[in-house]
């Protein structure tokens, strides 16, 4: 899972705190709670195809989330 990674930033579009999840360097989705639930945003790349677990993803989606509402 060496190539998923999470940031926690915050971000002028979004009023609370948001989870960015990068996989090699390109943002694939954000976590934001800006609603009464949390919500992810996946985002698709033409020019760069991911593939990559699932269970790899599930389990980096539940990490993010555990994450943003931590702080």
């Amino acid at each position: 899972m060496d190539e998923l990674s999470i940031q926690i930033l915050s971000v002028p579009h979004r009023e609370k705190l948001i989870a960015e999840i990068q996989y090699s360097h390109h943002v694939i989705a954000e976590i934001n709670q800006d609603r009464e639930y949390v919500e992810i945003e996946v985002f698709s790349y033409d020019d760069f195809p991911i593939a990559l677990p699932i269970d790899n993803f599930i389990e980096v989606i539940k990490e993010a989330k555990a994450k943003l509402l931590e702080e």
